[in-house]
C-alpha cells in the first residue's frame, strides 16, 4: 500500500474559515490511501472525488480518532461514504482524522480527492 501526500490550502476563504485538502494519483495498483487530514477544528467536511475509476473503481473515506485504527465514515444518509463514480458528498461523522482509500479498480484507476473543510468556530459566527 502506498500513502499519497496531502496538500492543504488554508487560503480558500479570506476569513480563514475554509481549507481545501487534496490528494492526487490514488491508484488501485498499490491500493493507495491518503495521508491523514487532522485539522479537527475544520470538522464540517465535504468530499469530492473525480478521475478515472476504471473497471470496479471504488474509493472510500475513512476516519480515525487515534490515527491507527480506521473505519468508514458515514455520509448524510448514514451509509458508509463510498464512491464508484465521480461525485460529491458530505461527511456526517467528525473523527479527528480522515483519509481516502482506494479499495477497487484496475490498472487504469487514478483518482483525485478534494475535501472542503469548514471551521466550526469561525463559520458559526455568521
Amino acid at each position: 500500500m502506498a500513502t499519497r501526500a496531502i496538500s492543504i490550502d488554508k487560503n480558500v476563504a479570506k476569513d480563514g474559515a475554509v481549507l481545501a485538502a487534496t490528494w492526487t494519483g490514488l491508484t488501485f495498483a498499490s491500493t493507495d490511501d491518503g495521508a491523514p487530514l487532522g485539522q479537527p477544528a475544520w470538522g464540517e467536511r465535504t468530499v469530492q472525488v473525480f478521475g478515472t475509476f476504471g473497471v470496479g473503481g471504488t474509493l472510500i473515506i475513512e476516519g480515525s480518532n487515534n490515527g491507527t485504527n480506521w473505519a468508514p465514515v458515514a455520509n448524510r444518509a448514514g451509509s458508509a461514504l463510498s464512491f464508484t463514480s465521480a461525485g460529491i458528498n458530505r461527511i456526517q461523522d467528525y473523527p479527528l482524522y480522515v483519509r481516502p482509500r482506494v479499495t477497487g479498480g484496475d490498472g487504469t484507476t487514478s483518482l483525485s480527492v478534494v475535501i472542503a473543510a469548514h471551521r466550526f468556530d469561525i463559520s458559526e459566527r455568521g
